[in-house]
Order: structure tokens, then C-alpha cells, then sequence
């Protein structure tokens, strides 16, 4: 009985072994066909084109076709699904934001992957820096200034967010935990939708990037008190960090990195990695992100695994702690 049991067990084993022989075989050559990435924003905006910026520079470096083929619609789920059921060969990878796979598992009880499972991290690519912003005529011209108001009446302040969940609902919600307040959360349906009740101080604050808010920044309509990351911005040198202004170890920027499907051989993702890290670590790479507002962030596929775990467990707590629903 033990021998009929342990035959059929060889003959998988027998027959996976050319699987994977074949699919070492392919890596050593890779790429022979178009690289796919898989992008779950629309075209136009800000990870399409940095996806369109690293397409063109694989496609010189590795002497192939790569597309950028944009799939919307379902809070990034649909395109981190269909990457994550792609074919384990480095010819279909994700570019997507840390809220995939960060924020998105604790969200929602049930997805179709496993945000740390399913996917092997190819490399950071970007940061984008965050600023906390008030209405120029809101009276308020400091972070302390807007502490000391919401401590000494609770609801006098109020900020606007993207929707629940957003990156700047999670943001000032982690900003009231961490300094010991809290504010009214005023959700839109759009970043534009909220500006202008921001402006006319309908709302008291909203944190957000430099797309969305500065046209009103230079404008003066608005004032930047502080931006969200570890470091001051190049694009807001002037602009303090909030630990500097007296939050004590808050550090939130959006991150994007690229993913490959899990199984993905070592040697496919060590090539997509060495060539994404020379191009951001070029002086081209670097004035091409600066110029449509993100910082180049290179990194290993190891970083990028670290990253999405701690990422994953800080927002998973604020969104346990706060209970935050998804619209």
C-alpha cells in the first residue's frame, strides 16, 4: 500500500520538474516578447505616467516592447487581480501605489489575492510628498495653532478627504491619534470637489498633494503648515515636516513600487530591478519624476517586501482603531 500511495506522488514530481526547468530556461532569456505593466489608475494621471516614464526606459534597456495598459475600477482591485493570476514569467508586473497593498487588505474582509503572497516586489520606484493645508483666511498659521484649537474645543475642527479611506482620510486621522485630537472628517467624492469649501474655510483643513492644491498654494488661497514625510520636500523646501513642527515621529508619504506576479524567478526580478534602479538613480530619471512631482525612491525587492509589511500593519491599526469603512 505504501508503494502504490508513494508512485503516484513520483509521477507528479516528474512532471513538474520540466515546468520548472522550462520556465528556468525562459528567464536566461529574458525578455523574447513584450512586457506588460499593468497600471489600476487611468491614463493620464500620476502612476500612468510614471509607469509610461519606466516603459520607455525598459523598453531601450531590455530591447523589447513594454506596454502600459491601464485597468480601473474597483478601488485598484481588478488590475492587482489580474496581475496576480498572470502567468509567473516577468511579462505581466503591477505598478501601483502602497494603498494596494498597504491599506486595501484592511479595508475590505475579503479579496481576491493576498496583498503579501500573491506578488513578488520588484522595487520601489517613487515617493510623493503630502502637505497638511488651511485656508490662508482660516486664522490658523501653524501646526500648534491647529492642535490647540481642536484640543480646546472638540469639533471646531474639520477636514476634507478624497472619500473614506483615502490617503488623506487615513493621514489626518493618523495626525489626531498622534498628536491627541480630534477633527470632524468631511468626505467628497474628489480632491476638486473639496478646494472649494477648503478655500472659503468651510472646512479647516485637508492634507493633500502638491497636484491638488497647488495652483491655490501659489495663489495664496490656501497655506501649507507642514508636509507629512520623514524629510522636507524639494518642491516646498520652505515647508517644515511635522515632526519639526512638534508631532513627534509622524512620517506619511505615498509610495509607488512595481510587483510581479509570485513565483516570478530570481533572476527576472533581479534584471527588472538593476535596470529600474539605474534609471532612478540617473540624473535623467530624476529631473523626468521631479518634473510631474515625485521624489525617485530606489530601492531592492527586499526593501519593497519590508516596506509593505510595515506599511500594511501602521494603516491596518489606524483603520481597526478608527473603524473606518470604505464608501
Amino acid at each position: 500500500m505504501k508503494k502504490i500511495r508513494f508512485l503516484p506522488c513520483l509521477a507528479i514530481a516528474a512532471l513538474a520538474v520540466p515546468a520548472v526547468l522550462s520556465t528556468q530556461a525562459h528567464a536566461k532569456d529574458y525578455p523574447v516578447k513584450p512586457v506588460k505593466i499593468v497600471v489600476p489608475f487611468a491614463a493620464g494621471g500620476g502612476a500612468d505616467q510614471l509607469a509610461r516614464l519606466i516603459a520607455l526606459h525598459w523598453q531601450t534597456t531590455l530591447g523589447t516592447p513594454v506596454i502600459v495598459d491601464n485597468k480601473t475600477g474597483g478601488n485598484t482591485v481588478i488590475a492587482a487581480e489580474y496581475v496576480a493570476r498572470a502567468e509567473p514569467d516577468g511579462y505581466t508586473l503591477l505598478l501601483t501605489t502602497g494603498s494596494t497593498m498597504a491599506v486595501t487588505p484592511s479595508l475590505y474582509a475579503r479579496l481576491p489575492y493576498d496583498a503579501q503572497k500573491s506578488f513578488t516586489p520588484v522595487g520601489q520606484v517613487s515617493q510623493v510628498p503630502f502637505f497638511l493645508t488651511v485656508p490662508a483666511s482660516g486664522g490658523i498659521t501653524s501646526v500648534a495653532d491647529l492642535i490647540a484649537k481642536a484640543k480646546a474645543k472638540p469639533g471646531a475642527i474639520s477636514y476634507a478627504s478624497a472619500g473614506s479611506g483615502t490617503t488623506g482620510h487615513l493621514a489626518f486621522e493618523l495626525l489626531g491619534r498622534t498628536a491627541g485630537f480630534e477633527a470632524i472628517h468631511v468626505p467628497y467624492k474628489s480632491y476638486a470637489a473639496a478646494i472649494p469649501d477648503l478655500v472659503t474655510a468651510r472646512v479647516s483643513a485637508l492634507i493633500a498633494d502638491i497636484p491638488v492644491i497647488g495652483s491655490q498654494l501659489k495663489s495664496g488661497q490656501l497655506r501649507a503648515l507642514a508636509t507629512t514625510g520623514k524629510n522636507r520636500s524639494p518642491f516646498l523646501p520652505q515647508v517644515p515636516t511635522l515632526a519639526e513642527s512638534g508631532v513627534a515621529g509622524f512620517d506619511m508619504s505615498v509610495w509607488f513600487g512595481v510587483f510581479a506576479p509570485a513565483g516570478t524567478p530570481p533572476q527576472v526580478v533581479a534584471r527588472l530591478n538593476a535596470e529600474l534602479q539605474n534609471f532612478l538613480n540617473s540624473n535623467t530619471g530624476k529631473e523626468k519624476f521631479n518634473a510631474i512631482g515625485h521624489n525617485p525612491a530606489p530601492s531592492t525587492p527586499e526593501a519593497l517586501s519590508t516596506l509593505v509589511k510595515t506599511e500594511a500593519e501602521k494603516w491596518g491599526k489606524v483603520i481597526r482603531d478608527a473603524g473606518i469603512k470604505p464608501d
